[in-house]
């Protein structure tokens, strides 16, 4: 295989990978007793474990085919502790969008319900590990990525029609996507003044649902309306995806000694 075949294969295995992990997810977290969980524990032991297995084969089977391509394995280049951290400070923006300021765009609040929002947020902030109660601002960094959702989208529609001319697979959309998308998060780092290596943004959390062109020959504004469009429904997932690349980069820069 060439190097671009060989690109592909890996970029394949390694969305297989992401599969399998979610597989694991719902097995480790159905029937755990959250408030707001998307799968009953419907499974018995003997099942559980059968699907357990299967995830070790396949797991197994991608070793050998890695190994025999002479594709090395990936390290991992955030430790559990960033990991953590970065979730915890998208939490807590999220949190702030529960309050008064969060609600303008829903309508008009009486002061009684603005003063009952500040105490519900305050009463979840204090028990944040890094809240002790005290609010916080947002981050700037991650507020000037959420502003750039716009731009991303029209980034990555046109990476998709630049895609749909060499009739790429529906199955390495998200990878076009989520590479121009790296690309706009990475130029508004840039522009805040962030410099030195920038981590990757976590594109697993969009839920994407996009289809390749299967008409040659199609104007490039009506592609671009076309993928804007199958775009649109993501908007929410891809602003909340740039918003915790900016926390997760701001936790680094605030861990990194600066001149």
């Amino acid at each position: 295989m060439n190097e671009t075949q060989r690109r592909h294969l890996q970029e394949g295995l390694a969305h297989l990978e992401r599969q399998l992990g979610a597989i694991e997810a719902i097995l480790e977290g159905a029937g755990k007793g959250r408030m707001f969980s998307r799968w009953s524990d419907d499974l018995d032991p003997e099942e559980r474990a059968r699907q357990s297995a299967a995830v070790a084969r396949v797991r197994a089977a991608m070793r050998e085919v890695m190994r025999s391509e002479g594709i090395e394995e990936e390290s991992a280049t955030l430790g559990a502790r960033q990991a953590l951290q970065s979730q915890w400070a998208l939490a807590e923006i999220g949190l702030e969008e529960l309050g008064p300021r969060g609600m303008r765009g829903f309508g008009e609040l009486e002061e009684s319900d603005k003063r009952k929002l500040e105490a519900v947020v305050a009463q979840m902030h204090a028990a944040l590990p890094q809240g002790r109660g005290e609010a916080q601002p947002h981050d700037a960094l991650a507020d000037a990525l959420a502003a750039a959702t716009e731009a991303a989208m029209h980034a990555m529609a046109a990476a998709l029609v630049e895609a749909s001319q060499t009739r790429r697979r529906k199955s390495e959309l998200p990878l076009i996507a989520g590479d121009a998308l790296q690309r706009e998060a990475e130029r508004v780092c840039r522009e805040q003044g962030v410099d030195g290596a920038l981590p990757a943004i976590d594109i697993d959390t969009i839920p994407w649902r996009l289809d390749p062109s299967i008409i040659p020959g199609l104007a490039r504004p009506f592609l671009m309306g076309r993928y804007r469009g199958q775009l649109k429904p993501l908007e929410g997932s891809i602003r909340d995806a740039l918003r915790a690349y900016g926390a997760r980069v701001s936790i680094g820069l605030r861990g990194t000694p600066r001149d």
